[in-house]
């Protein structure tokens, strides 16, 4: 009896000391647990990837002079042109240690060489603005006529019209004040009417800037130190790691399926025999939805803007929206799902928008997240990681409406698309830009 209770405690003990030992493993290789945020708050390192395509997507690849004005007529006519834009911003409330810097270390594939600075930009110097003259800045004329839906038919409402000089006349006194304030600032008059977001900004950096504000030091890319660009070729794929003196060691690894989205490839954009603009193009891989815009030029100093929202209020993604915003506006059907891969600008407003009108389309792709310690599966609201890191992935289109109309009317029967039947490609005429001037190439 006594030789079984010693056994059987030595056996307890040995299992005691497994279980002690195993644990202690496990928690060393876990991520330390810290209760509270880390000292300065989370460090956000936030990348934005956009691939542009069509007209002007080739005119970025140049590098400036004839080259960039060749590139444009040439490259930036073709619906082949696409290129790649990034934009890069580190934000900290931790106190650097002196002057503050940071760079990016990325992977071969990116092409921008082993470092990448990121620039803490100058404080902005608000000045006094000038004395001026405070009569109210000119009043404004003209009408926008605002189109939504895809099909050739008007729905019924449409179009919404806006008199600018009605509104103005609306106007209190203190939002005439504020348009005075921004005319003598040379931000244009009335308020809110400078950028309606209608149209798709070309780049990765024309989001502008979340961190300035919100964090105590910033570092930022493109930047006036390193002018180098990324290409249609770079990829994000591979390693990750960013240093500075205001944040803690980032690393962390992009997969294929985590890189550049691929470029919107239009296939049809021409005018039906009913007067409505056809739109068709290939499904972008990994797109959460679409968004398309047209502007164009009225007669009687008229502006018209169609969108294709099936909703007249629907409201207007971020340019870089989230995947769970995109998932709400596709079934609130502002944004088109991401198996839509046609639609039509009615006939009314593309008829109203004249020759002059522009086509701009977003691809919306997912968002990766990459923090540490990384984030638990049912994380607490009061979860605060060291760093955090966003990059999100976009596809945006730009060309003139009816340019594939003038293709063909110039000798190229397929619009740009290709050759035609039986491989050959027909010998074009002299094309034309956009502007109506003749192509000397």
């Amino acid at each position: 009896m006594r030789l079984w209770f010693v056994a059987t405690t030595a056996l307890g003990v040995v299992a005691a000391g497994s279980w002690a030992a195993g644990s202690w493993a496990v928690a060393q290789s876990q991520a330390p647990v810290r209760l509270g945020p880390p000292p300065g708050g989370t460090v956000s390192y936030r990348i934005k990837a956009d691939t542009m395509s069509g007209f002007g997507a080739g005119m970025m690849n140049a590098r400036g002079g004839l080259g960039m004005i060749g590139a444009m007529m040439r490259d930036g006519m073709s619906d082949d042109a696409s290129n790649r834009s990034l934009w890069l911003e580190l934000g900290s409330n931790r106190t650097p240690a002196g002057a503050p810097t940071a760079e990016h270390l990325p992977p071969a594939g990116l092409g921008l060489g082993p470092s990448i600075p990121l620039v803490t930009p100058r404080p902005l110097v608000q000045g006094r603005p000038e004395p001026g003259d405070e009569r109210d800045p000119e009043r404004p004329e003209g009408r926008l006529m605002i189109f939504w839906g895809c099909g050739a038919a008007t729905r019924p409402g449409q179009p919404v019209v806006i008199d600018f000089a009605k509104m103005y006349d609306q106007l209190s006194e203190q939002m005439k004040s504020m348009a005075r304030m921004r005319s003598r600032q040379g931000m244009g008059g009335m308020p809110g009417m400078g950028g309606m977001g209608a149209m798709a900004g070309m780049g990765a950096g024309s989001a502008g800037s979340a961190g300035r504000g919100r964090y105590a030091t910033i570092g930022e890319w493109p930047n006036d130190r390193m002018r180098r660009t990324v290409t249609a070729r770079s990829s994000l794929v591979g390693d990750h790691v960013i240093k500075g003196n205001y944040s803690p060691e980032i690393r962390f690894t992009m997969a294929p399926d985590q890189d550049f989205l691929a470029p919107m490839r239009f296939t049809q954009s021409g005018k039906t025999p009913a007067g409505a603009m056809a739109l068709a193009w290939n499904p972008v891989p990994n797109a959460l939805g679409y968004f398309l815009t047209a502007v164009g030029g009225g007669e009687d100093k008229t502006m018209v803007i169609w969108t294709s929202s099936e909703v007249q209020d629907g409201q207007q993604p971020d340019d870089f929206a989230s995947a769970d915003q995109v998932a709400r506006l596709v079934q609130a059907k502002t944004v088109l799902a991401p198996a839509t891969t046609q639609c039509a600008i009615p006939t009314e407003a593309a008829r109203r928008m004249g020759q002059g009108g522009v086509l701009s389309a977003i691809a919306y792709g997912p968002t990766h997240s990459f923090s540490y310690p990384p984030r638990p599966p049912k994380a607490l609201p009061t979860w605060a990681p060291d760093w955090v890191t966003r990059v999100a992935t976009r596809s945006t289109y730009f060309t003139f409406l009816g340019m594939r109309d003038q293709m063909r009317e110039d000798g190229d029967p397929t619009g740009g698309e290709g050759a035609g039947e039986g491989g050959a490609r027909p010998k074009p005429k002299k094309k034309r830009n956009p502007f109506g001037l003749p192509m000397p190439f």
